[in-house]
């Protein structure tokens, strides 16, 4: 029976990022590349495994980081995927039930695959209120063992052209190109986010969403290019010029 549990988290401001056109976030992933994870049944209970799970919202992050980002720390030491439901909060910790909360890499809907370690998502609130929301309650928790290798590097995904030049400026960009520096072959999702334009002050979160593709299989080493649909181009080259966008890679299972 799933576990259920509630679970608390707390803002912290850590200043106005100065966000670049691009937007990157790095980060290392624990673990040793090309080598699975031991995975004990008997650990694995959905209880010990929600009870391993930790959460931390950043409203503002710092220079070079994300904001409005939910860091999902996995102490159990395998790979898990979790279900669970996010409650938007005001600065007093009072819930506000009209604003939905939604993440982009699926952290808390069972689609990412949370490492042992820190794990990253990206919420976006919306709703008339949604401006209201400084911070994030965790509750309802359902998680179970994923498996996936043993890794230490993010998949990179960078904007080519339609030669495969790396683009600091996405409004001719052609492709992706996604990058598995790991020992082992991982799964991954790739989107691309559009980020609004905030007050001095403001957290800045996703404008709007483009996903580039749901599962891409990388072999160990695998460099390999994506090449973007019209409907995609259109959307980055729209935003190219006003906008900050970044594109990323998440793991997920294929």
């Amino acid at each position: 029976m799933p576990v259920h549990l509630t679970l608390g988290t707390h803002a912290r401001r850590w200043g106005v990022a100065t966000l670049p056109l691009m937007l990157l976030l790095t980060g290392c992933v624990p673990g040793i590349a090309g080598v699975s994870w031991q995975v004990d049944e008997k650990a694995l209970a959905p209880r010990e495994l929600a009870q391993s799970m930790t959460f931390d919202f950043e409203d503002i992050g710092g220079s070079g980081r994300m904001d409005q980002t939910l860091i999902v720390t996995n102490t159990s030491g395998v790979p898990i995927l979790l279900n669970a439901d996010v409650q938007a909060l005001d600065a007093s910790g009072k819930g506000l039930p009209d604003v939905r909360v939604s993440g982009i890499y699926g952290a808390t809907g069972g689609r990412q695959v949370l490492l042992p370690g820190e794990n990253v998502e990206v919420l976006v609130f919306g709703g008339p209120n949604a401006a209201k929301a400084t911070d994030v309650r965790v509750t309802n928790i359902k998680a179970k063992g994923a498996t996936f290798p043993n890794v230490s590097h993010h998949v990179d995904a960078t904007p080519v052209d339609e030669t495969g030049t790396e683009l600091d400026d996405p409004v001719i960009v052609s492709a992706v190109r996604v990058t598995n520096a790991n020992k082992a072959t991982v799964s991954v999702g790739v989107v691309c986010i559009v980020w609004d334009r905030p007050q001095a002050g403001e957290p800045q979160q996703a404008l709007e969403v483009i996903p580039l593709a749901s599962v891409v299989e990388l072999a160990a080493g695998q460099e390999s290019t994506l090449r973007l649909n019209p409907q995609a181009q259109a959307k980055i080259r729209k935003f190219a010029t006003s906008n900050a966008i970044s594109f990323k890679a998440f793991f997920t299972q294929g």
